[in-house]
Formats: structure tokens, C-alpha cells, sequence
């Protein structure tokens, strides 16, 4: 094994990253001419059709630019050097059917030759008949994953664990996997994962494809670099230096209103479309152990210009299934637009609605301002309570503000969880133990032998 500083330099000095990371790969240069991102994904697809791939590279579940665009240009770098077994394959985590609901990434696509229905999802699609869905159960032993944008894989990819061989990423360090992942880690806090992502172009001397397609996910992360939202680092400012030369017929000015202007383009969204299209799951536990599922969407409207789009009763109510979907205790709900934040928590019942409380109590710096509360339904098992408050200090980010509440809600006890539905969506993560299938066949089963049973004694 070659010492991982010796080929990525960039990465010696920083603040925040893993220790005793080492890279095995050749030292030869890539060739001068870099193959199209087209190109990659078309032969990508091949691989994946003739099951032939190796290795997989997979952004997070809320499949924003940075983790869709991450995980593409990560795949190409790592196809190209021999640190992992090839073909080396990216996937999106969300169902290729919600692509569209993105629209800075379908925008980013387009505009540099790549047809979005070209990239390959992990998540099985019946409204989709051409997406590529890539059936990872069937070569459990074969496929190393490596995650970008994460370091921690969600709780319906938990059977995953195994097969994580490397992580590309810049929030906390979850300390996960770490024995499996010496061949690649870079876990370091910048603005954007795709700065990680570059640095290894950079130091690596690989011809960027595209570049003006890498780029607009750290334009968008960093906010234009702009320095109010405390995101950009040194690193961040290195890879602009690094990538805009490259810009053709554009600037980065340019291309950030544009980007900016697509992805804000949500209005004629359903309400479920807008909970899901930048939405993660958390699942937290109290100090005595208690498992609390948090899930936080992320959209781009103030709550009031919600209310006004779809009416406050309709919005409540589809949060409120959307909720019993996804089997969390607190759904809450990042707004933001106008350079403004608010935070609104779907609480399940007074004892987790407390919960939220004591994390604003415990971090007084970011200044949550009740605007709203609202007590949707109360009984002897259950209070469900929507609240809406205002974020004083709008540089906290979901990718901020998850960790927090995490630690919060770790030195918690008694917690009386609220009852919570069982899931109705048919959209279902291909690594879940129990297919929808199973069950339809042994309910049918369960029928007909109490049929034969009835007949028997009728006789």
C-alpha cells in the first residue's frame, strides 16, 4: 500500500479529516483527452446490464447536486486509477423517476451533453421503465461501495455495511467503517463534496470532463463562495482557482443564476414532491437507548408562500401522511428562501415535540423564534403538533443542524414515543429483507388454506 499523501499532497494540513489513510494505485498519468461523462455513463450502463461491475460510487438519499454530481465524477477518477476492482459504476440514490423534481441537475445535465435518464439508480422504479436499476442483492459478494456526500449509510442501506470499501465526504465523522475504508478516506468539512471530489483531479493530473458540469456543485453549495453563509474554506477557493480557467462561454456568475434559478423553480411541485425532493432520514437514539427516526426536507419557499400555494390544511395533512410513510417520531422541515430560515416540526406528541425544545434551549447561538403552533390532534396516546419557528442565525444548515440535534437528543430520557403507521408508499429501497411480493404471496397462501378449511367442514 502507497501512502495516500504521497499522491494527493493537496489533502497534507487540514483541520478536520481521518488519520493513516493510504491509497494503492499506479502511477501512470491518464491519457490527455478524457473520455465524455456520456461516454462513462453509457459504458456504465453495459456494466451494469452485463453484471459486470465492481465497484459502485453512491451519493446520499437527498440526491442533491453535490451528492448526484459527486458521485459521477468520483466514479470516473476511480475508474481511471487502479485503487478499487473495475468497472467502477455511480449511482443516484433516489428513484430515477425523480430526477425531474431537481431541476438544477437536470439544467447542469443538459447544458453539458448529458441526458438525465442516462444516469443509473439503486432504487427499483415501476413509474420508470428505462431506468437502469442496478440489482445489487444478487452480487452481495462482488460489489465494493464507496460513499460520497455521506458517511453513513441510511437505515434502509444498513445491509450495505460490508461492502463500503471507501467514503468521500465533508460532514461529521460518523467513525464508521474505518478498518474497510484505508484504500480511500477523506472525511473533511468544506463547502462542497465535489471540492474533495476535484482535489483528487487536481492532484492526479486526470483531464476534468465537463467542467463546467463538476463545478456547479460547488457554486451551488458554497452559495457563489459568498462568505455570509460561513461555508466556503480554503479548500473551496483552491478548487475554483482549479476549475474556472476551464469555463467555456460562461462565468461563474452566470452559471450560479442560472443553477440557482432552476432549482428555485418548485412551484409546480405536488406538496409529496416537494417533501421528498431533498429529504434524509436520521435515526437517533435517547441516552436509555430509545430509537427516534427524524426525517428533515429541505425546500426552497418560506412556510407562509407554502400555505399560500397549497393552503395550510392541505400542506398539514399530506405532512401528516408523509409522516406515517416514512415511520419517523419527528418530521421536520427546513424553509428557506429570501436569505431567511425557518424550521417546522411535525412532533408526533408533547414528549418528542420536547425534544426539539431542549435542542433549541442547548444551542441559544442559533436563535429559533416560535412563529406558529398548531395541536393537530389530541388524545389519551397522542398530541401531534406542527410548529413553525424562525432561524436567527440562517448559516445553520441541515448539514449543521442534524449533528446538533443528534447530540441533544442523546442525553435525553423517558421519552414516550407517539404511535406511528405503517408505511403505504411501494417505493422500497432494494436492499429492504422483505419484498412486497412475499407478503402478497403468503397473505394468498393464508386465504386459500382457510378456504380448504371451511369446505372440509362444510362436508
Amino acid at each position: 500500500m502507497i501512502p495516500f499523501m504521497a499522491f494527493f499532497p493537496s489533502y497534507c494540513n487540514v483541520s478536520q479529516q481521518t488519520s493513516n489513510v493510504v491509497v494503492s494505485m499506479s502511477r501512470s498519468i491518464p491519457a490527455a483527452k478524457p473520455k465524455s461523462i456520456a461516454a462513462f455513463l453509457a459504458d456504465s450502463a453495459k456494466a451494469v446490464q452485463d453484471k459486470t461491475v465492481k465497484t459502485v460510487v453512491m451519493g446520499n438519499e437527498g440526491c442533491d447536486m453535490d451528492s448526484a454530481i459527486g458521485s459521477l465524477y468520483l466514479a470516473y477518477a476511480l475508474d481511471q486509477l487502479d485503487v478499487y476492482p473495475k468497472p467502477v459504476v455511480p449511482l443516484i440514490n433516489i428513484p430515477i423517476s425523480d430526477l425531474p423534481l431537481r431541476g438544477d441537475i437536470v439544467l447542469a445535465l443538459k447544458t453539458n451533453g448529458v441526458s438525465p435518464n442516462s444516469l443509473i439508480s439503486c432504487w427499483p422504479d415501476p413509474d420508470d421503465p428505462r431506468a437502469v436499476v442496478l440489482p445489487l442483492l444478487t452480487w452481495p459478494d462482488r460489489i465494493g461501495v464507496v460513499l460520497v456526500d455521506h458517511n453513513k449509510l441510511s437505515s434502509v442501506q444498513t445491509s450495505l455495511a460490508k461492502n463500503v470499501v471507501g467514503v468521500v465526504d465533508h460532514h461529521k465523522d460518523e467513525n464508521l467503517y474505518e478498518d474497510q475504508t484505508k484504500a480511500l478516506r477523506v472525511i473533511e468539512v468544506v463547502g462542497s463534496a465535489c471540492s474533495l471530489v476535484a482535489q483528487l483531479f487536481a492532484d492526479r493530473g486526470i483531464p476534468v470532463p465537463s467542467p463546467t458540469l463538476l463545478y456547479a456543485a460547488i457554486l451551488l453549495d458554497t452559495k457563489l463562495f459568498d462568505p455570509a453563509t460561513k461555508k466556503t474554506t480554503p479548500r473551496d477557493l483552491s478548487i475554483r482557482d482549479f476549475l474556472e480557467p476551464m469555463l467555456v462561454d460562461t462565468t461563474s456568475e452566470t452559471w450560479f443564476d442560472a443553477l440557482h434559478k432552476a432549482k428555485s423553480d418548485i412551484s409546480s411541485l405536488t406538496i409529496p414532491q416537494q417533501l421528498r425532493r431533498d429529504y434524509k432520514n436520521f435515526d437517533f437514539k435517547t441516552a436509555d437507548g430509545t430509537p427516534i427516526g427524524v426525517g428533515m426536507s429541505t425546500i426552497e419557499m418560506l412556510s407562509g408562500e407554502i400555505y399560500k400555494l397549497y393552503g395550510a390544511d392541505a400542506w398539514i395533512a399530506a405532512l401528516k401522511q408523509y409522516r406515517s410513510q416514512q415511520k419517523r417520531q419527528l418530521q421536520l422541515v427546513m424553509f428557506t428562501a429570501h436569505k431567511q430560515r425557518e424550521l417546522g416540526v411535525l412532533a408526533g406528541n408533547l414528549s418528542t415535540l420536547k425534544l426539539i425544545q431542549d435542542f433549541f434551549t442547548q444551542n441559544p447561538v442559533i436563535g429559533f423564534v416560535l412563529k406558529s403552533m398548531q395541536i393537530l390532534v389530541s388524545t389519551k396516546d397522542a398530541e401531534e403538533t406542527w410548529a413553525v419557528y424562525a432561524q436567527t442565525d440562517t448559516t445553520y444548515s441541515r448539514k449543521l443542524l442534524s449533528p446538533l440535534i443528534e447530540t441533544s437528543i442523546s442525553s435525553a430520557t423517558k421519552v414516550t414515543l407517539p404511535p406511528v403507521a405503517a408505511p403505504v408508499s411501494r417505493r422500497r429501497c432494494p436492499f429492504a429483507v422483505l419484498s412486497d411480493n412475499r407478503v402478497i404471496v403468503a397473505i394468498g397462501l393464508t386465504v386459500a388454506l382457510g378456504t380448504i378449511v371451511m369446505k372440509l367442514f362444510r362436508q
